[in-house]
């Protein structure tokens, strides 16, 4: 037996039956070597071992269809995979050209974007700092409100407070209230402070000054202050003084609080002016960003976009000339829309042409209808032409010409027109009611006036008459008291200085009295009343 080369060794299932089928020849070719020397039992397990090799060999070849099949099928599907890898990884690079110019774009309208924004952030903060400032503003004026309010409270204290001091019923009232009332000028005291950074020679020539200043002011009080009135006592005198410098502080407060409020009413008015200024600046602002918004959307937009269909999508395909259907070079003539798009256009062709039909048959219908009424039209008017005729021959046999009964209408007065006239009618009665209600009314307000002005006037010739009685009453008395008293002029002098001031008083409040009168009877005489003459009709019997 010659030496058979030994395969070289592989690993796996393979191997296993490529060493398997070398066995099985080897002991095939064995077998038959012995078979040319062996009998029948040797034919029979040559045959036996033939038999079993072929079978071997089926299922050899069985797995190998099976196993190139298996790769087959594995190259396929990572064929597959890899046409989908493809088409993903041309749809992202197309994606990101779509992006890339969307971000250029972007990038150019980057600066604006930014400008706008930071102008509406400066309104939003403007807004805020003023806002706070008029509500600082606002805390401030109810602070000086308060203030002015305890101030008038204090004055109505010092008010009472002088009252109570001169008493209601004094005779000095008058003189004390006009001297409580009257103003003084005052030298102005330094504020401490205001003069640190001046020199020497400068502060004492400001003292000078200022002593210069007080020494004048203190002539001028001098000269507006004549002492207290004659008879009344100093103490009060006094202290009227002391509630008059308390009451000139509380006018220099009053007024200092009241320059302050009316800096901080302008600077609220001037806050509110920067307000609607930057209200307005921020809507404008609102109105840029909403715009520039607009345009940047507009602009991507236009920006061009890729997108991949199926086969089956593609519903434009054009015949060739051989008869069959190919895509076409260009898309520019073509538009993309959806199944769902197709299907309800379609559904419009089919209700446009049932619409048509529709509209046909009524215009036919209109068509039949028209010359109908144009029949009915005809006729109408022909029977118009007969009557006509009729109402011409009738009034030519009543009246002998033709009469237009319309100008006849119109120049009658019309039901609406009769209505508005009686309305007016009724309503001039009305105001002629009231009118002369209310002249009944003025007319009984100018008798009581009358009356009343009457009673004053009587009133007041009876004060003037006790006055008079008065003086003569004093007259008698210190005529007595001169002839009782030693050689003492003084308290006789006293007494007509108390005299004469009473008279005074007693002139003014006369004089006040018939100017207040006469101010009435003019306010009448201009209003168109008799009130003068009615005045002096009453007064006459009474003389």
């Amino acid at each position: 037996a010659s030496p058979v080369a030994q395969p070289p060794p592989v690993a796996g299932r393979t191997a296993l039956a490529a060493r398997r089928i070398a066995r099985l020849t080897l002991r095939a070719r064995l077998l038959q070597e012995k078979a040319q020397d062996a009998g029948a039992l040797g034919r029979a397990v040559a045959e036996e071992a033939q038999a079993r090799l072929w079978h071997d060999k089926a299922q050899l070849e069985d797995h190998i269809k099976q196993v190139i099949d298996t790769f087959n099928n594995a190259v396929a599907s990572i064929e597959k995979e890899k046409a989908k890898l493809e088409s993903d990884l041309k749809n992202a690079d197309m994606k990101l050209l779509t992006l890339y110019e969307e971000l250029l774009t972007l990038n150019d309208l980057e600066e604006k974007d930014e400008q706008l924004l930071k102008k509406a952030t400066k309104c939003r903060q403007d807004k805020t700092g003023i806002l706070h400032q008029i509500k600082e503003c606002q805390d401030q004026l109810g602070e000086k409100k308060a203030e002015i309010e305890q101030w008038h409270s204090e004055e109505q204290n010092l008010q009472t407070e002088f009252m109570e001091l001169v008493g209601e019923n004094s005779p000095y009232l008058g003189a004390l209230l006009k001297i409580y009332k009257k103003k003084v000028k005052r030298s102005k005291r330094k504020k401490m402070g205001e003069e640190e950074d001046f020199d020497e020679d400068q502060d004492e020539e400001d003292e000078e000054e200022s002593d210069d200043d007080m020494d004048e002011d203190e002539d001028d009080d001098m000269d507006d202050d004549v002492g207290p009135p004659a008879g009344c006592d100093v103490q009060i005198y006094e202290s009227v003084i002391d509630l008059r410098e308390k009451r000139l502080d509380m006018e220099d407060a009053l007024q200092d609080i009241s320059r302050a409020v009316e800096e901080l009413k302008k600077t609220h008015k001037g806050l509110l002016n920067d307000e609607k200024r930057i209200d307005k600046e921020q809507k404008q602002t609102d109105a840029e960003i909403q715009q520039f918004q607009t345009d940047k959307q507009r602009k991507l937009n236009q920006v061009n976009i890729v997108f991949a269909l199926r086969l089956s999508q593609v519903q434009c395909l054009s015949e060739a000339a051989g008869g069959a259907e190919k895509l076409p070079g260009e898309l520019n003539e073509h538009v993309v829309f959806t199944q769902e798009g197709l299907q309800r256009l379609m559904s419009r062709i089919t209700e446009l042409h049932k619409e048509i039909r529709e509209v046909r048959q009524r215009h036919k219908q209109l068509h039949r209808d028209f010359r109908v009424r144009k029949k009915e039209k005809t006729q109408a008017i022909k029977h118009i032409e007969d009557l006509q005729a009729k109402y011409q021959d009738i009034q030519m046999l009543k009246f002998g010409q033709i009469v237009d009964l319309d100008l006849i209408e119109r120049s009658a007065p019309d039901k609406y027109v009769q209505e508005l006239r009686e309305k007016v009618v009724e309503a001039e009665a009305e105001h002629r009611r009231k009118l002369a209600e209310w002249e009944k009314k003025i007319e009984k307000q100018k008798k009581d006036l009358a009356k009343i002005t009457c009673d004053n006037t009587s009133l007041m010739e009876q004060i003037v008459s006790m006055g008079y009685s008065q003086m003569q009453l004093d007259a008698a008395l210190n005529a007595r008291i001169a002839n009782v008293t030693v050689n003492d002029n003084e308290p006789l002098v006293e007494l007509r200085e108390m005299e004469r001031e009473r008279m005074k008083d007693l002139l003014t409040l006369q004089s006040k009295e018939i100017q207040t009168l006469r101010a009435e009877i003019n306010l009448f005489r201009k209003k168109g009343g008799h009130i003068y003459t009615t005045v002096t009709a009453n007064r006459a019997p009474a003389k």
